[in-house]
């Protein structure tokens, strides 16, 4: 009996193990559409009884599956179904790995407010394509999606920079296009991984947030993936794009001064979701708190995509903007030598006329403005060999024309009776047209999960093509110097005369003449090779090691005389530039929650190359080399709900230069330094070595259910040595706060009669800023700290959000700078309500 038992458990095994043989298994992972993984998803095949549920790495596997064909449907609440064609075969592993796109009809926010969606934990295609997590990059990336831009009512980026640390506003242009700084230097803009126009102070490339996936503000250097465009950080745009769904919003706001804002996002699939349409679009207008400026701008943005296979799917985007505002450059500023003239003293003062009313006078005149019109368009084309191996192919172009009729801000302050004290300003107009076209081309093969021996690999490799050809017609040598003088104002009593048709005749015609016969016009194009790979050594240290090589083209073209019979042209000849970027990083996991990091970079601005920048002998300066070292500290917090990164760096400038200048502020010339495209001779001076260091501190996350907190702080410190016998001397630079802070909070009640309602609240902190202004008088000040604070209210029901936001509760009376000629004190208390629908 015995011996026959064993024989019947056998001969069980023995055909249960042959008929599993004969089976297949499938298994995968499920992550949303930021990359991360999402457990107790359903996973099943239809019409069957094979399924699974992920684990919380969002790993799913499905055992003892006849061979076949089978549509595999994936459910979970809040996320729209998946469902795919897959094939089982005998004896083998089919592996699927797929994303959810989150449903409309269930609005979560998928950047901070799920457990599982830790801001460190999340995979984000940036810049940089490498396909790991964000506390495994080189670089510190703060996300901010569009859901969170819609509920705190952000449009701007001096706003939206207070979520990021190590941002910061360097000046603004009558308090309408901020110029942002990162780490001491100018941050570049970017859309969609693609260089295409960044000057955000004259306008150009700012898109509408309406249209805006999310933002990404990275910090670090450009030495990989970023084409050596700024050794400080760069801001890249994630535009809304097709996502092969059905849903939808519009919304309504209005606010202070007269401020109206409205849009739409519409997608629709076709031909069992194959194709896919999104439409977008905004109308925004209004006014400023200062009389006689006023803006209108209106935005439509289509997306086109095309699923040709399972592994293979093209997209198609364009963005039209049309953007109509006055030309408003600021107010006059007084200083404190000049006040001492009429017995005030006020130490250190950089204000408003004492006469001007502080927020409302318009230095200009009603006719004053600016018209833009700007086209982008991207292509993008992605391959999925299989679950390890993707390639990727965008495209950009971006087009601009704008034309702009302003007050002079150059020369135009002035010492009338030669006492060396700045005492008139003398209003002249500028007319320009400028004009850009951009092209960029990256493509990208990604690995992710590869082994060689016991060595896990996620690589990077990619090239990319950039060309920008842009142009300035204006008058005089450099397209902007004045037109004929219209009127001259006493700074200390200035009698503003806003209305043209009210001054004399002769005012009148030199304020019409449009002056332009001079064009200035650049072209340069980078293009580079990037190699990075991220090795997991065990299961606690990762090595990433990246190299860029960069090669790139420049040169300059001078006309002069336009549209006259002495018209010239001088082109300058071209400057070739190329150069290896290596970077390393290290990461070492103390905990689940804890990751250290430290990393090192070297690179060059191309950006500094220029026929221009020459020395007293009229040689070309080599560009800027910078190195770049950081070290600091990812974590999680609430079960990983809540992300504390801190980040310490060192950024040495080993080859910069700065303007010749004489004690009164004005250019140097050398006879040496002659050409054509430099007239008249104006040169550079090489300083040895300019340092810039600092820390950064992002609180980002949900502590409990509901409540969501953003906090930043930020140190920054400058400092340079003229030669190498030189100790460093510590300075501060204009604009930049050597500290900054901001603390943003809001939380939707749980349960209860007052269930749904949202509050909140914020401050953000600008320590001293140091300003120097320009000019025969120039001189330099400490602008004091300050605070400003906000607060937001809403209600959410069914489909519906309100919400409410008002800015500068406390009427905080700051100043931002244009070009330290010009002084824009910040908005009063002002608010906005937005109701918005979702279908």
């Amino acid at each position: 009996m015995k011996t026959y038992t064993l024989l019947v458990i056998g001969l069980f095994l023995f055909f249960s193990i042959n008929a599993n043989a004969q089976k297949g298994k499938i298994e995968g992972v499920v992550t949303d559409s930021l990359g991360t993984p999402i457990n107790y998803v359903h996973v099943g095949l239809e019409n069957t009884s094979h399924g699974s549920v992920t684990e919380i790495d969002g790993r799913y596997t499905i055992y003892n599956v006849s061979p076949g064909e089978y549509t595999l449907v994936a459910k979970f609440v809040g996320y729209k179904a998946f469902r795919q064609s897959i094939t089982v075969t005998a004896g083998s592993v089919t592996t699927l790995d797929f994303s959810l796109n989150i449903s409309a009809k269930v609005l979560e926010d998928i950047i901070v407010t799920a457990k599982r969606n830790n801001p460190n934990e999340r995979i984000v295609p940036t810049v940089s394509r490498l396909p790991v997590k964000l506390k495994y990059q080189t670089q510190s990336i703060t996300v901010l999606d569009n859901k969170l831009l819609a509920e705190q009512q952000l449009t701007n980026l001096d706003e939206a920079i207070n979520y990021a640390p190590g941002f910061n506003l360097e000046s603004t242009r009558g308090n309408q296009f901020p110029k942002i700084q990162v780490r001491g230097a100018s941050a570049t803009l970017l859309v969609n991984g693609l260089r295409l126009e960044s000057n955000s102070r004259g306008g150009d490339g700012n898109i509408d947030f309406n249209a805006i996936e999310n933002i990404q503000f990275i910090n670090g250097s450009s030495s990989i993936g970023l084409g050596n465009a700024s050794i400080g950080g760069a801001i890249n745009y994630m535009t809304k794009t097709v996502n092969f769904e059905e849903a939808g919003s519009v919304f309504a706001s209005a606010g202070s001064f007269g401020r109206s804002y409205m849009g739409f996002d519409q997608q629709l699939t076709f031909l069992d979701d194959q194709v896919g349409f999104r439409l977008n679009g905004s109308w925004n207008r209004g006014e400023t708190f200062r009389e006689g400026v006023d803006y209108g701008a209106i935005t439509i943005a289509p997306s086109l995509g095309f699923k040709l296979s399972d592994k293979d799917i093209i997209k198609l985007d364009y963005i039209y903007r049309k953007d109509e505002r006055s030309q408003d450059v600021g107010q006059l500023r007084v200083d404190s030598t000049l006040l001492a003239t009429e017995g005030i003293t006020i130490a250190n003062s950089f204000r408003p006329s004492i006469q001007q009313s502080i927020r409302e006078d318009f230095i200009g005149f009603t006719d004053d403005f600016q018209n833009l019109n700007d086209h982008t368009a991207f292509a993008n084309y992605t391959r999925r060999f299989n679950t390890k191996l993707e390639l990727g192919v965008t495209a950009g172009l971006y087009t601009k024309n704008r034309t702009s009729r302003g007050i002079n801000t150059r020369r135009a302050y002035v010492d009338t009776n030669r006492d060396r004290i700045t005492d008139a300003f003398v209003r002249s107009s500028v007319f320009q047209e400028t004009g850009a076209t951009s092209a960029s081309v990256r493509m990208d093969l990604i690995g992710k999960d590869l082994h060689t021996g016991s060595l896990k690999h996620n690589i990077q490799a990619s090239v990319d093509f950039y060309a920008n050809d842009n142009f300035v017609i204006g008058n005089g040598a450099e397209s902007r110097d004045p037109g004929p003088a219209i009127d001259t104002l006493n700074i200390l009593n200035p009698v503003f005369e806003s209305n043209i048709n009210k001054l004399s005749p002769a005012a009148q015609e030199a304020y019409y003449t449009a002056l332009l016969n001079t064009e200035n016009s650049t072209y340069r194009n980078i293009n580079g090779i990037t190699l990075q790979d991220q090795i997991e050594l065990n299961t606690k240290l990762r090595l990433t090691l990246g190299l860029r090589y960069s090669w790139g083209t420049t040169y300059s073209m001078l006309k002069e005389n336009l549209g006259t019979e002495e018209y010239t042209e001088a082109k300058s000849d071209a400057i070739d530039f190329s150069g290896f970027s290596p970077s390393l990083g290290l990461f070492y996991d103390l905990t689940n929650n804890i990751t250290l990091f430290g990393s090192y970079s070297n690179t060059f601005d191309e950006t500094s190359i220029s026929a221009n920048r020459v020395d007293r002998n009229g040689s070309i300066i080599g560009e800027e080399i910078f190195d770049q070292m950081e070290a600091g500290i990812r974590t999680s917090f609430f079960e990983n709900r809540f992300g504390a990164n801190l980040t310490v760096y060192n950024i040495f400038n080993n080859n910069v230069a700065t303007q010749a200048v004489d004690v009164n502020g004005d250019p140097l010339t050398s006879p040496e330094a002659v050409s054509e495209v430099n007239p008249d001779g104006e040169y550079f001076v090489a300083i040895e070595q300019q340092r810039r260091r600092g820390m950064e501190l992002s609180l980002q996350g949900k502590v409990i259910d509901g409540l969501n907190i953003y906090g930043t702080y930020s140190y920054y410190e400058f400092s340079m040595k003229a030669n190498e016998d030189q100790e460093a001397v510590i300075l501060q630079t204009d604009y930049n706060p050597t500290h900054s802070a901001s603390l943003i909070t809001n939380y939707m009640v749980q349960e209860g009669w007052l269930k749904n309602v949202k509050i909140g609240g914020g401050l953000v902190y600008t320590g001293d800023r140091v300003v120097t202004t320009r000019g025969r008088s120039a001189f330099t000040f400490v602008n004091e700290a300050f605070t400003t604070y906000t607060l937001t209210a809403g209600y959410k029901y069914k489909n519906f959000d309100l919400d409410a936001k008002f800015n500068n509760v406390s009427n905080e009376l700051q100043y931002n700078f244009f070009g330290t000629t010009f002084i824009n004190p910040i908005s009063p208390f002002n608010y906005d309500v937005r109701l918005t629908y979702n279908f």
